[in-house]
């Protein structure tokens, strides 16, 4: 038998640096298969190319089977499943995404939780990861395509050995149905991080636009939401005192509040 096999996507695109992290530590255990997006796809959440073509194209820079691919990460993921893997994937992992996906409104907005919600749809075990930065020094990160180095890099590194310890796990139980697992990781990652069960935090984005000089012309700004009502075990508050939170997303209980 050989070994088990980790579909790998994320949305900051084929080269951020902290996806090449996330693979070569899934790559100790797993048989890798990448399907990444060709460009930064950040804030499409589940969005799926309905119009035009959706070009693939192989990509040798992970020394594994890997695509480049000129789409979403819903996008990334269907056709990783449906048409690159010889053989379904054991675990979808989806990061590490530059940034932080808590709260539920970027949640829904992620396309890194996206694409793990895709392979989770699909049958599939799913986990999406995500590393909380600098808000001083976040759109330099982003633009460098994640390369960081000293503290930042160790953290880092040691957010992927957490995600890849957690997806060799998960590979070694049954499939629960349409789960996934949102895991975020703090500035200071380190191997003796305490991970917590949390809820997504519920708040409330004021506006993400702003005016520009031109009129009845707006341009994205993002803001950190606002709190609606707190919760001590919600995924906001573990993050930011330290803790790696871990949040189960049961796609099938939405709808099914008394459970299933």
């Amino acid at each position: 038998m050989g070994r088990q096999i980790a579909l790998v996507t994320n949305d900051d695109g084929i080269q951020s640096w902290y996806l090449r992290v996330l693979v070569e530590a899934l790559q100790r255990d797993f048989e890798v298969r990448v399907a990444a997006p060709a460009r930064p796809q950040s804030w499409v959440g589940r969005a799926m190319t309905c119009r035009g073509e959706v070009a693939v194209a192989a990509s040798d820079a992970f020394g594994c089977p890997a695509w480049a691919i000129d789409g979403t990460p819903a996008d990334c993921v269907q056709l990783g499943l449906a048409h690159l893997l010889d053989a379904p994937p054991d675990v979808v992992v989806s990061g590490i995404n530059i940034g932080l996906n808590v709260t539920l409104p970027l949640i829904l907005g992620s396309g890194t939780v996206a694409g793990a919600i895709e392979g989770a749809l699909q049958g599939h075990r799913a986990v999406a990861t995500s590393m909380h930065l600098p808000s001083e020094r976040f759109a330099e990160i982003h633009a460098s395509h994640g390369r960081v180095d000293g503290d930042l890099a160790d953290a880092a590194r040691a957010a992927a050995q957490h995600a890849a310890a957690f997806a060799r796990a998960l590979a070694d139980t049954p499939v629960q149905g349409p789960v996934v697992h949102n895991l975020n990781y703090p500035q200071r990652m380190s191997a003796e991080a305490v991970t917590v069960r949390t809820v997504p935090a519920q708040r409330r984005f004021r506006s993400l636009f702003g005016p520009t000089e031109a009129e009845g012309v707006y341009r994205f700004r993002f803001q950190r939401p606002e709190p609606v009502h707190a919760h001590p075990e919600d995924d906001d508050t573990a993050l930011f005192s330290g803790k790696v939170s871990h949040t189960v997303l049961d796609l099938a209980a939405i709808g099914h509040p008394a459970g299933r």
